[in-house]
């Protein structure tokens, strides 16, 4: 990792109180809907790079991006706060196309700031198991540090 991306990394994670999962850089974008009038759904697969070089990532996205993975491996998900930024200039990237192949980013994620989202009827609302995952969520602080 560079100076400046170490620089960008450590000021995003002292200010939010998260963590870095995944520097890499964008293979493609699967689509499994588009209808902007419904919703947005689609995984980011991402070649890893820096400390991730050698794995993959992916990240699925519903309007929001709610589950990362590192190989096969959870690294956080919803109702947690999930966010990719664009590796060199740190400006948060959107769900409306700013993650296009070759642009190098990285995957932050960040406790969810109301608490209440971590009770059960939170976690039925907005949870890996609402979106039809078969894993439960675990809050962010209570999965291992990778860095």
């Amino acid at each position: 990792m560079g100076a400046k991306e170490g620089n960008l990394v450590d000021a995003v994670t002292s200010a939010t109180g998260g963590r870095l999962l995944f520097s890499g850089a964008a293979l493609e974008t699967e689509w499994h809907l588009a209808d902007a009038y419904i919703y947005r759904l689609f995984d980011y697969h991402l070649r890893g790079t820096a400390e991730d070089k050698g794995h993959t990532g992916r990240v699925w996205v519903k309007n929001e991006h709610h589950v990362v993975w590192r190989d096969e491996d959870v690294l956080a998900t919803s109702p947690d706060l999930i966010a990719l930024l664009d590796a060199t200039t740190g400006i948060p990237l959107s769900t409306r196309g700013d993650v296009v192949p070759g642009r190098s980013v990285l995957v932050f994620a960040m406790p969810v700031l109301d608490s209440a989202w971590r009770t059960e009827q939170g976690t039925q609302l907005l949870g890996p198991r609402h979106f039809g995952f078969d894993f439960d969520y675990v809050p962010l602080e209570d999965r291992p540090v990778r860095r």
